[in-house]
């Protein structure tokens, strides 16, 4: 069940990352916490993710999370 809770948390992250990206707003704040709650993830595979966030490339990091997602 563990899983699919993060699934779904994932999908809101998405969402956020998504009003960041059109927000126009550079928040480093919003990225930590981006980068905190993914590492809190077990189950899915979220390593190229932080790694984009750590690149500040919001973008990337949301393709990234969809690429999980669809695994």
């Amino acid at each position: 069940m563990e899983r699919e809770d993060e699934i779904e948390r994932a999908k809101i992250l998405i969402n956020v990352m998504q009003q960041y990206i059109i927000s126009g707003i550079d928040d480093q704040k919003i990225v930590d916490n981006l980068i905190l709650t993914l590492r809190s993830f077990k189950g899915l595979h979220v390593e190229n993710v932080i790694k984009a966030l750590y690149n500040r490339d919001v973008s990337r990091a949301k393709e990234e999370l969809i690429k999980v997602l669809r695994s």
